[in-house]
């Protein structure tokens, strides 16, 4: 068998050659994807600082330290585009302490803590994907994200009202027991926040007069 014939020797200078080229087609390759990286990893940052400034600003009661209105209708918007998007179902439950008025009639003080022992105990009593809210007075708000059905709706919202009238509110030397009123409105896709905080008010009124009565 004759021995294998030699490469013509040039043949070493055109495969360095294309081994240059495609080094050099990498290396800019790799550059531009870093480049990509670090714009993608600048925006992420900026993001995630928007992010952190709008938490920080988030509309609050000022008393309780709950949502307010502004930024309950916010997250009602986010739970519509959730149950427009995936199916979801979930629910807006409102409660009213009864005889509100004339507990806060024993000043400003007892009225504060009636207010923040209601923020506690919603507070205590929800899931970390639910909403507590303040929205005037003595009337409070859950937003229920996620529930499968409206019994379940019904069943947390009178569970927490359970839990109320089994609490006492200790304000200075006096031992309040306290009640709410209960207004529940579970909603898909086809609502709108207006219509929404509308029913649950409707159902809530009505209850309150079906508990005094």
């Amino acid at each position: 068998m004759p021995p294998p014939k030699r490469p013509p020797s040039h043949l070493g200078s055109i495969l360095g050659e294309n081994q240059a080229a495609v080094a050099a087609e990498l290396a800019q390759q790799y550059e531009e994807l870093l480049n990509e990286f670090h714009k993608l990893q600048a925006l992420y940052e900026e993001q995630s600082n928007l992010l952190a400034r709008l938490q920080a600003q988030a509309p609050l009661d000022e008393v309780t330290g709950l949502a307010n209105q502004k930024s309950l209708e916010a997250e009602l918007e986010r739970s519509l585009a959730t149950a427009r998007r995936h199916g979801r179902g979930h629910a807006l439950v409102l409660f009213k302490l009864q005889d509100f008025t004339t507990y806060a009639a024993l000043g400003e003080a007892t009225e504060t803590t009636l207010l923040n022992h209601l923020a506690r105990l919603l507070r205590q009593n929800i899931r970390p994907t639910d909403i507590a809210a303040r929205l005037s007075g003595g009337t409070f708000a859950v937003l229920l994200n996620e529930v499968r059905a409206s019994d379940n709706a019904n069943l947390r919202a009178a569970a927490i009202a359970e839990i109320v009238a089994q609490t006492p509110c200790v304000a200075g030397s006096r031992s309040l027991q306290l009640s709410v009123a209960t207004g529940v409105k579970p909603f898909g896709a086809e609502d709108t926040v207006p219509e929404l905080l509308g029913a649950a008010q409707s159902a809530l009124a009505q209850e309150s007069v079906a508990t005094r009565n």
